[in-house]
């Protein structure tokens, strides 16, 4: 996961002409965060890959997120989905903006939704 996290960070920064600062001042991170995250000696916190995410739109967490599409397994595909729910909610302006993002964010709550379901039928056969 980390050489993922790196190249997303790398292409980021190469396709926005950006620096560790420029950068973690966009999501709101440390720029040692970003340097450590780039070296593969870090990561970033599910907070700050939303931001990464809406800030920089879901094709540019491609290299991370494509390893939670579907077929690996269902329940990881809450991160694209947490990605392009924040980019549509970050671009949303006035009650039209607003509109238009709702659905992505209820397909968000719907995959949340089914992966507490899941998770808890899981533990439930576990433990019986």
């Amino acid at each position: 996961m980390r050489t993922a996290l790196s190249n997303v960070i790398r292409d980021i920064q190469r396709d926005h002409d950006l620096t560790d600062i420029e950068l973690a001042g966009a999501i709101g991170v440390h720029p040692n965060t970003i340097q450590r995250a780039r070296n593969k000696q870090g990561t970033l916190d599910n907070e700050a890959m939303a931001r990464l995410g809406a800030v920089f739109g879901p094709e540019a967490m491609r290299p991370y997120t494509v390893m939670w599409e579907r077929g690996a397994d269902d329940a990881p595909e809450l991160l694209p989905l947490l990605a392009d729910a924040m980019a549509a909610v970050s671009r949303a302006k006035g009650p039209k903006g607003k509109l238009d993002a709702l659905p992505v964010v209820k397909e968000l709550i719907a995959a949340a939704d089914a992966f507490v379901t899941g998770t808890e039928q899981m533990r439930l056969r576990a433990v019986s």
